[in-house]
């Protein structure tokens, strides 16, 4: 445990460690008094604050994964093999060379904002998948508190954080880690059942809160029916009333039509009565023409006549004016007598 401290001291500077000592066949952790990061995450949770809690999420990757002197590029061996099982999906991808696989927020004390690691009995001394490490110490907390997973979802959670391994592979090293560590001697892992049993307490949680959720929906999918059948209902009286007055419209349309079809034949009639009459005035127009130079005719014959007269009376006047046809009458009238 003192070689763990001392690894831990060197490549997490930023982090103090719980003092522990030797108690008879164990070891005994010194008491930190301070707030536990498990319960800052449910704090923060309660309060919905989405960026408090990506911040917290933040610090805790850099607790889990220390310096930067930490980092190393991921290469499998004997000791990953036998602690996590098959290491092909995390080749070549981000590692670390020194892993407290104790870093889970109920391991960690914020004493004055200072962080403690208050167990750290599991410390990998060989190099193990960054992605592994933060899934775990982070996943952990989701299983003891399934109130996150309401709150902000574990997968993204894995998105944030960059988590590139997918769940499968790391659920996978995950039961082979705690099938590893803490089997019984027949082979049982306490741990193991431990994990399933908080993982399916969480997933029937998960269940009754999506179950809550259904019923919410349903209900307001019943309100939302409701209101659609009082909207049909008006919707179709609606119709109904405008199917009546279409009805009345194509009744009046073919009476518009009839009145039309009448008016048609009536103004067919007028153009033919028109053009009769038309004809019968061009008619009047020509007798009216011939009267007119008939009387024109006639005239230019009376005035003919009329100076034809004037023309006799004055001879008249002129033979009866002449002393020979005065001794005419003269002798006309003794004989007569």
């Amino acid at each position: 445990m003192q070689l763990f401290y001392d690894r831990l001291k060197e490549y997490y500077s930023e982090v103090e460690m719980c003092p522990v000592r030797k108690q008879g066949d164990g070891v005994e952790f010194a008491f930190i008094e301070g707030e536990n990061l498990s319960d800052r995450y449910g704090r923060i949770a309660q309060s919905g604050d989405t960026a408090a809690y990506e911040e917290l999420l933040t610090y805790h990757r850099k607790l889990i994964c220390g310096d930067a002197k930490n980092s190393c590029v991921f290469e499998t061996g004997a000791e990953f093999e036998k602690w996590f099982g098959d290491a092909d999906g995390y080749t070549g991808k981000k590692g670390l060379v020194y892993a407290n696989f104790d870093a889970i927020a109920s391991n960690i004390i914020l004493k004055d904002d200072t962080p403690y690691f208050i167990d750290y009995e599991w410390v990998m001394e060989f190099k193990i998948p960054k992605d592994l490490a933060v899934y775990h110490c982070i996943r952990d907390g989701y299983m003891h508190n399934p109130e996150l997973e309401q709150f902000y979802p574990f997968h993204k959670v894995m998105e944030f954080l960059g988590i590139e391994s997918s769940e499968e592979v790391l659920e996978q090293s995950y039961c082979h880690f705690y099938d590893y560590v803490i089997s019984d001697e027949q082979g049982r892992s306490y741990a193991k059942d431990k994990y399933c049993c908080l993982k399916n307490i969480r997933k029937i949680d998960e269940v009754m809160k999506e179950w809550e959720k259904c019923a919410d929906n349903w209900k307001a999918a019943v309100a939302a029916n409701q209101d659609l059948e009082e909207k049909l209902k008006n919707a179709k009286a609606e119709w109904q009333k405008c199917a009546d007055e279409w009805e009345k419209s194509v009744q009046a349309n073919k009476e518009c039509e009839q009145n039309w079809r009448a008016a048609l034949q009536a103004n067919e009639n007028l153009e033919k009565e028109l053009e009769s009459a038309k004809a019968e005035w061009l008619n009047c127009a020509n007798e009216w023409k011939k009267s007119v130079e008939t009387v024109q005719n006639l005239e230019r014959d009376l005035k003919d006549l009329s100076a034809r007269h004037d023309q006799l009376e004055i001879q008249y006047q002129t033979i009866i004016n002449t002393k020979t046809w005065r001794a005419h009458e003269k002798i006309k009238n003794t004989l007569h007598r």
